[in-house]
C-alpha cells in the first residue's frame, strides 16, 4: 500500500502537474484538450484512494480484491486519459523550441510511450483476471508492469529532462550526445527485458533472461552520471570566449 501510494499517488500526480506545466512547453505541443487534465487527476486520485482502502483489515477478501482492481484500473486509465489529452506521443511541435544535443525531447516522448504501455498492461491484467481463468494479477506480471513504469517511464523521463534542462541552465553543451543515445537505448533494453516475465509464465527461460535486466540499467545510469559530470565540469561558452586570445 505504501509503495502504491508513493508511485501512483505522489510521483504520478507530480508528473501530471509537471508535465502540464513544463513538458508541454519543452515539446512545443501546446495546451492539452480541455477537461482531460482534470479528468486524469480525478481518476488518479480516486484510484489511489480505492487501492489504499483495499488494505483495510476489516474488509473481506472479495471486497478487498475488487477495490484493488478498481483502484489500479482507474490509475491506469488516468494515464491514458492524460496522454490522450496532451498528445505527447504524436503531436508535432507547434511552438518555437531551443534545440539541444542528445535528442532529450525524443527520450521524453519515448518515456511517455512507456507510461502508455504501463497503462495498457495494467488495464489488461485487471480485465483478464476478471473475465477469464488466467491468473493475470500474479506477482511476476505485476512486477513486469511496475518496471515498465519505474524504469521505462520514470527513469527515462528523469534522464531526458536532465539532458534537456541542465546543459541549457548551465550554459554548457552536453558533453557526449552519443552517450545520451546509448543511455536511452540501455534503459529501454532493461525495461523490455523485464517484460519477458509475461511469456515466462509459459517457458522459464524468459524469466532467466529477464533477471539480467539490471545490467543494462546500471550501465545506463553510469553513462548518464558520467556524461552529466563531464558536461558540468566543462567551461561555459562565455568563459571560453573570454579566455581566447584576441
Amino acid at each position: 500500500s505504501f509503495y502504491f501510494a508513493a508511485l501512483y499517488g505522489f510521483l504520478l500526480a507530480w508528473i501530471y502537474g509537471f508535465g502540464h506545466r513544463i513538458v508541454s512547453l519543452f515539446l512545443g505541443v501546446g495546451a492539452p484538450v480541455r477537461g482531460t487534465t482534470e479528468a486524469a487527476f480525478a481518476a488518479q486520485m480516486s484510484g489511489v484512494a480505492l487501492a489504499l482502502a483495499s488494505w483495510l483489515p476489516a474488509l473481506p477478501d472479495i471486497a478487498a480484491l475488487a477495490l484493488r482492481d478498481l483502484g489500479l484500473a482507474l490509475v491506469a486509465l488516468s494515464a491514458l486519459i492524460y496522454l490522450a489529452g496532451n498528445g505527447f506521443l504524436w503531436r508535432r511541435s507547434v511552438l518555437p523550441m531551443l534545440r539541444t544535443p542528445g535528442a532529450p525531447t525524443v527520450a521524453i516522448r519515448i518515456a511517455f510511450g512507456w507510461l502508455a504501455l504501463w497503462g495498457v498492461l495494467e488495464l489488461a491484467g485487471v480485465i483478464l483476471a476478471r473475465t477469464t481463468s488466467l491468473p493475470a494479477q500474479n506477482l511476476w506480471w505485476a512486477d513486469a508492469a511496475r518496471h515498465a513504469f519505474t524504469i521505462g517511464f520514470l527513469t527515462l523521463l528523469i534522464v531526458g529532462m536532465s539532458f534537456r534542462i541542465l546543459p541549457v541552465f548551465s550554459g554548457k553543451p552536453l558533453w557526449s550526445p552519443r552517450l545520451a543515445y546509448a543511455t536511452y537505448g540501455l534503459l529501454g533494453l532493461g525495461a523490455a527485458m523485464r517484460l519477458l516475465q509475461y511469456p515466462a509464465a509459459f517457458h522459464p527461460v524468459f524469466y532467466r533472461i529477464g533477471a539480467y535486466m539490471g545490467i543494462p540499467v546500471v550501465l545506463a545510469l553510469c553513462l548518464y552520471i558520467f556524461n552529466l559530470m563531464r558536461t558540468m565540469r566543462a567551461k561555459s561558452a562565455p568563459e571560453t570566449a573570454r579566455r581566447e586570445p584576441a
